[in-house]
């Protein structure tokens, strides 16, 4: 009667280049979970209204750009996470990228899991 033998412990080559795949798949994916040390993270928030706050600040859609850029530190990069109601309006929320885009800031959407 012959053993079944797992395909990854047939050779010690195979072995160890499944070892290694396995470690860079752990290593990238702690990686993507950590904040960045070196950049800013902001929260903006779109309503079911239409109404943004950023960091907790109510701003109006004219201002969203100026209060994003004044959340820059210098030598840091900016990421802002866009929190839209589940209710909020499209336009509302393409505002909000838009503003976003025009700052220079890294774009995350926060929420979308729910779609």
């Amino acid at each position: 009667m012959q053993r079944y033998r797992p395909f990854f412990t047939t050779s010690k080559f195979i072995s160890g280049l499944a070892c290694n795949l396995i470690a860079g798949i752990a290593v990238l994916l702690a990686s993507g979970c950590a904040s960045p040390s070196n950049s800013v993270v902001v929260r903006l928030e779109v309503s079911e209204l239409g109404a943004y706050s950023v960091d907790g600040s109510l701003v109006e859609r004219t201002a969203l750009k100026d209060a994003l850029l004044a959340k820059r530190q210098d030598g840091k990069k900016l990421l802002i996470h866009i929190v839209p109601s589940s209710k909020a309006k499209y336009e509302a929320v393409e505002a909000a990228v838009k503003a976003v885009q025009d700052s220079g800031a890294t774009l995350g959407m926060v929420g979308n899991e729910r779609f």
